[in-house]
């Protein structure tokens, strides 16, 4: 057990349910999980091969990305830790600074795009660091800005969203929407000024303030003009997976990682099969080749088949998730990893008309938006629901007696 947790009270940014870095990893089932977040999601392949290799080096070999297209390593202890941050340095990876401001994860590259997202973003980003916002909002709190493109930033749960709209004139706009309200037709001027406002009225309730907790007279107070967003929701985000065309004749080949993990050995030889030059971007669950030749695409791809990563739209693993479960979690009761992989095997269990989503306790950590089946392990066994799903009784059964042969015994 990592010496933080065994000398007493660990550091508040340690503790479970916070929010980690590289320079502040977390405490979780299996050691010190770090995060990192590469400015625009952006690296080439030497990177991505370097990042594998130190988390092989200082880690326990597991690697995830998650649905806001964050890269984290499991299984650090404090001196490995270190000397992952120190190998991580040593690449000269830029990473996100200030509070997360997220785009798709073809920003500024797709053709189908309304705008290019990232002039607002960079915006954002150095307003709130002249004001020095990220001193005052809680690490949780994040933008999401939507371009109108293939893929969208992933499911988010953004505490402000912004989407480009198309207009007659040609000009786009965009859309805001904060806490069930929204605001149309907002210049890139104005979206600007009030989304950085909602991250000051956010910042001024306390470290632990989302944007759930601003009142209506707030909203008010910013722009008299929001109203109830009804049914606007965030668009999803599809998988990674395929061949998405972009601007100048260039094309990004995507693939995800089974369940948003892989081994790291895994993600070593997809990252080394590509030139180290090419460009990359993380992706919510996956990665993108930017820019590949046709012929180095197939070897790619077949590459990333070989090492177990997803590279078919089709794929039954890319409609079951799950939350990181044990052994990873110490307060899971379900190795919810090693149950997806089973029900990805059993024909007919998930697919296109049915997403599964797997929670190793109460907590439902990144529950899922939408129709989908969720299981969830507990103390006393596991329970199964169906939301906006036609679920029957042989494929409810057969899930829960899945779950029963995957449970494990979570410490009180």
């Amino acid at each position: 057990m990592n010496a933080a947790v065994l000398s007493g009270s660990p550091e508040p940014w340690r503790r479970r349910g916070a929010c980690p870095s590289l320079a502040r990893p977390m405490q979780t089932g299996d050691g010190l999980l770090a995060r990192l977040n590469p400015a625009g999601g952006e690296l080439s392949a030497a990177q991505l091969a370097g990042i594998a290799q130190a988390a092989l080096a200082h880690g326990n070999g597991l690697v995830e990305i998650t649905a806001r297209a964050s890269l984290q390593v499991r299984g650090l202890t404090d001196a490995g830790a270190a000397a992952f941050a120190g190998a991580i340095a040593a690449l000269g990876l830029p990473m996100r600074d200030g509070p997360p401001v997220e785009t798709g994860p073809l920003a500024g590259l797709d053709a189908s795009a309304l705008v290019d997202p990232r002039p607002l973003a960079r915006e954002l980003q150095d307003r709130a660091a002249a004001v020095r916002l990220a001193e005052k909002l809680g690490p949780k709190v994040s933008v999401s800005i939507d371009d109108g493109g293939m893929l969208p930033p992933g499911a988010t749960g953004a505490d402000i969203g912004l989407e480009a709209r198309a207009t007659e004139s040609g000009h786009p706009c965009w859309r805001m929407r904060t806490r069930g309200r929204q605001i149309e037709g907002l210049e890139p001027g104005r979206a600007a000024t009030l989304t950085l406002s909602l991250l000051q009225a956010i910042a001024a309730k306390g470290r632990t303030a989302r944007a759930r907790d601003l009142a209506d007279s707030d909203l008010a107070a910013i722009a008299g003009d929001f109203v109830s967003d009804g049914a606007c929701e965030e668009r999803p985000s599809p998988p990674p997976v395929g061949v998405f065309p972009l601007a100048g004749g260039l094309s990004a080949h995507g693939v995800a990682l089974p369940f948003g993990q892989t081994r790291a050995e895994n993600l070593l030889a997809v990252a080394q099969a590509a030139d180290a030059a090419i460009p990359m971007r993380l992706a919510p669950g996956g990665v993108l080749a930017i820019g590949l030749p046709d012929i180095e695409a197939v070897r790619w791809l077949e590459a990333a088949g070989r090492h177990g990563l997803v590279v078919g739209p089709h794929d039954p693993r890319l409609f079951i998730h799950a939350c990181a479960g044990a052994p990873a979690c110490a307060a899971a009761h379900l190795d919810t990893k090693a149950l997806a992989e089973a029900i990805a095997r059993q024909p007919g269990l998930a697919g296109d008309d049915v997403r599964v989503h797997l929670f190793g306790c109460e907590k439902r950590c990144a529950r899922p938006a939408g129709a989908v089946v969720t299981l969830t392990g507990h103390a006393d066994g596991c329970d199964i629901a169906a939301n906006g799903i036609p679920l029957g009784d042989s494929r409810k059964a057969t899930l829960l007696d899945m779950a029963s042969l995957h449970r494990t015994t979570a410490p009180a």
